[in-house]
């Protein structure tokens, strides 16, 4: 890298690197006028040539201080706080693009959930170093944008707060997982006929009406839990003290089921894994690379649920 570049060159190098990628593979670059909330640029999707009106959100930055691979092959990149809850709010999925001066690799992974992890003070994301920008970045983009569901911060009104809503809540939400189970064992029993008969078209479309089921009750399932867990926080001010044991009962018996139903979904993640073998069709991969990755988005918000549940039931137990 030329020794007179500053940091404000090595920015502009990276953004023009970054728009030069996406102009060649034909979807449209559009760098924001202010940069400084979190998101630097935005790309279309164009798909035959053709707007599709769907865009990608893009976080860039430029420099060796951002790329330092560690010896297990991952790039860290702490998220604070108020970007963790801005970038998955937003209404279009968010990438983090990390710009190597030295080698022109652009390094990059989508901000969701079901990559982020907790650190000590931040969250953070692993991006492996074999992740970078290239032709075949294209099918990933546009799985991205087909299966991303923004990760609202939901409202509840105190008004409304009653044990008997937080029940009516946690039932809700039990049906609907009762619902999500059924529909994953109707495609193992239509799964089986492929190992007699297969074909790669009607699984594709099989993996395809599955996957978009599990999209369904991402966020419909998130805000039930969310809701469920607020009342009965709020609950724990203004009940009797002796009521409070039975709360905490509560929810432990909460805090075991998404344990249970957390330790399910990451056990169907495994299986599903298991599709991707050489000598299945990479349609059929692909659309399985799609179920997988919202299978981890729902796996990922009864985890973010769990935690909910856990520290409503600390702040329980040391107001009794």
């Amino acid at each position: 890298m030329n020794p007179n570049c500053d940091t404000a060159n090595i920015e502009r190098i990276g953004v023009n690197a970054i728009s030069l990628f996406f102009e060649k593979i034909g979807w449209s670059f559009r760098e924001r006028p202010h940069s400084d909330f979190g998101i630097d640029a935005d790309v279309e999707q164009k798909i035959n040539g053709k707007r599709t009106n769907r865009h990608i959100a893009l976080q860039i930055k430029s420099g060796e201080s951002y790329v330092k691979i560690k010896k297990n092959g991952k790039i860290t990149f702490s998220i604070d706080p108020w970007h963790y809850s801005y970038w998955l709010q937003s209404d279009r999925p968010v990438l983090i693009l990390l710009y190597d001066p030295d080698t022109e690799k652009i390094y990059w992974e989508q901000v969701r959930l079901a990559t982020l992890q907790q650190s000590p003070k931040y969250k953070k994301i692993e991006i492996d170093a074999l992740k970078f920008l290239d032709e075949d970045s294209i099918d990933e983009f546009n799985d991205i944008i087909e299966t991303y569901v923004m990760h609202n911060i939901y409202n509840v009104d105190k008004e409304f707060v009653t044990y008997e809503y937080s029940m009516a809540c946690v039932e809700e939400y039990s049906k609907s997982v009762k619902d999500l189970v059924e529909q994953l064992v109707n495609f193992r029993n239509k799964l089986q006929s492929h190992f007699i008969n297969p074909h790669s078209k009607t699984l594709c479309l099989q993996l395809d009406v599955l996957g978009m089921d599990i999209k369904k009750h991402i966020e419909a399932d998130y805000a039930l839990l969310h809701k469920a867990c607020w009342y009965l926080a709020f609950l724990a001010n203004i009940i009797n003290i002796r009521e409070r044991p039975l709360l905490v009962k509560i929810l432990d018996d909460y805090i075991n089921n998404l344990t249970f139903q957390k330790a399910s979904w990451l056990t169907v993640i495994d299986n599903f894994k298991k599709l991707f073998h050489p000598d299945i069709p990479k349609s059929v991969q692909r659309s399985n690379a799609k179920v997988i990755r919202y299978v981890e988005d729902y796996a990922a918000l009864i985890n973010l649920s769990l935690e909910d549940f856990v520290a409503c039931k600390i702040v329980n137990k040391n107001q009794i």
